[in-house]
C-alpha cells in the first residue's frame, strides 16, 4: 500500500475539459476491468460546471463486493494507480493516479450509503447554481485561511457539505446507481 504525501492546494475555475478527461479515464478503467461489473461516475467539484475545484478527477466506482477487487489491483497499477486501501473509510477501496489532472478512484459496494450521498451531492449542486457559487466562494476563502493545510481546508468545508447532504436528501433525489458520469 502506498503512502499519501500532502501537497499544496491548487484551486482553479471550472475547466470543461475535466468532463472529457473523466470520461476517457472511465473508459480506460472499464477496459482494464474487462467483464468485471463495475459502474463508474465522475463526482466531486470537477464534475460540477461553474464550480471552482482542485484539479483532481474524483471517480466513484460501484461494485457488488469490494473484496473481489483484489485480483484487479494489477490492472489498476498498469494504468498508473496506487492503492491506499480503505484510507479511513470502511469497505472502500481507494486509489490515486498521479497525473495531470490527478485521479482519485473511490470504489464502494453498491449497498454503501456513501454511493448515494456522493451522487446526490453532485446532482444537487449541478441543479442549484446559487449553491455552486456559495461552495466555490467558501473554498476560495478557506484556501486563503488554511495556508495549504489540507486537513484544515477539508475540515472547514464539512459543515457546508453536511448542509448540502441534508438538502439533497430532503429533495428526494432518486438513486443514481447507473452507468455513466
Amino acid at each position: 500500500m502506498a503512502v499519501l504525501t500532502m501537497r499544496t492546494i491548487d484551486l482553479l475555475p471550472y475547466d470543461p475539459s475535466w468532463k472529457d478527461q473523466a470520461e476517457k479515464e472511465i473508459e480506460r478503467i472499464h477496459l482494464a476491468f474487462e467483464a468485471f461489473p463495475l459502474m463508474l461516475h465522475h463526482i466531486g467539484s470537477t464534475s460540477i460546471p461553474s464550480s471552482w475545484a482542485k484539479p483532481i478527477l474524483d471517480l466513484l466506482g460501484i461494485v457488488s463486493d469490494v473484496t473481489l477487487l483484489d485480483s484487479y489491483h494489477g490492472a489498476l497499477e498498469q494504468l498508473g494507480y496506487k492503492s491506499y486501501g480503505e484510507f479511513g473509510m470502511r469497505r472502500r477501496s481507494y486509489f490515486i493516479k498521479e497525473s495531470v489532472p490527478a485521479v482519485h478512484l473511490h470504489i464502494f459496494e453498491d449497498t454503501d450509503p456513501e454511493v448515494d450521498r456522493h451522487l446526490r451531492f453532485r446532482d444537487y449542486l449541478r441543479n442549484h447554481p446559487e449553491e455552486i457559487k456559495a461552495y466555490s466562494d467558501l473554498k476560495k476563502e478557506l484556501l486563503t485561511r488554511s495556508s495549504n493545510d489540507r486537513q484544515r481546508y477539508t475540515l472547514e468545508k464539512t459543515p457546508f457539505i453536511k448542509r448540502i447532504d441534508r438538502l439533497a436528501a430532503l429533495e428526494g433525489s432518486p438513486s443514481m446507481r447507473k452507468w455513466g458520469s
